[in-house]
C-alpha cells in the first residue's frame, strides 16, 4: 500500500514537472538574432543593413539601395516586416545614351512616371492604365500596356525596388 502512494506521489510530482516545462517552452518565443534580421533584409530588400536597433517589441533597420536610404520594422519573432518608408531616395535620370546620372531628392516612392517607364522597358505598347495599390513593403504600381493586335499585358512593379514583381497576359 505504502508503494503505491509513494508511486502515485512520484508520478504526480514527474507530471507537474513536465508539465511546467511544457508550459514553459510554449511560452517562449525564440527571437531571431540580429544576423538573422539582417540577413532577411539584405534578401528580400536587395540593400545593405546599415542598422538595426531594437525599439520596444521589434526592431528598426536602415539598410541602403542603389543609393537611397529606407527604413522597416521587423518583427523578430516572426520575421515579419512593417511600416517601411523610404528616408531619401537618390533620384536616377537616365540619358539619351543609356546612362544613369544619380541626381539627388526626396520622394516616397517611385513616381507613376518612373514605373511607366520600367514597365515599357519590359514592354512595348502604349500604356492603357496605372493603379498604385499601398501594401506594408511599400506598395505596387499595375500597369496595363495595350500592344499591337489588342493583346495586353499587365505588369506589377515593386513603387520602392522597382522590381518587376509579375507580368500577366491578356488576349
Amino acid at each position: 500500500m505504502i508503494r503505491k502512494r509513494i508511486f502515485v506521489i512520484v508520478s504526480f510530482i514527474v507530471l507537474v514537472i513536465f508539465m511546467i516545462y511544457a508550459v514553459q517552452q510554449l511560452q517562449s518565443n525564440t527571437a531571431l538574432t540580429k544576423e538573422q534580421m539582417t540577413i532577411q533584409i539584405e534578401k528580400v530588400y536587395q540593400g545593405t543593413v546599415g542598422s538595426l536597433i531594437k525599439k520596444g517589441d521589434y526592431y528598426v533597420a536602415d539598410f541602403e539601395k542603389n543609393g537611397s536610404t529606407y527604413e522597416v520594422q521587423i518583427n523578430p519573432y516572426n520575421g515579419e516586416f512593417s511600416k517601411l518608408q523610404a528616408i531619401y531616395i537618390a533620384e536616377i535620370t537616365v540619358k539619351p545614351d543609356d546612362t544613369a546620372v544619380e541626381n539627388t531628392a526626396q520622394q516616397p516612392l517611385l513616381t507613376e512616371a518612373q514605373a511607366i517607364d520600367i514597365a515599357l522597358k519590359e514592354m512595348k505598347g502604349h500604356v492603357d492604365s496605372v493603379k498604385f495599390k499601398e501594401t506594408t513593403d511599400g506598395g505596387n504600381y499595375f500597369i496595363e500596356i495595350e500592344q499591337d493586335h489588342d493583346d495586353e499585358v499587365k505588369i506589377q512593379i515593386h513603387a520602392i525596388t522597382g522590381k518587376i514583381l509579375s507580368i500577366q497576359y491578356d488576349d
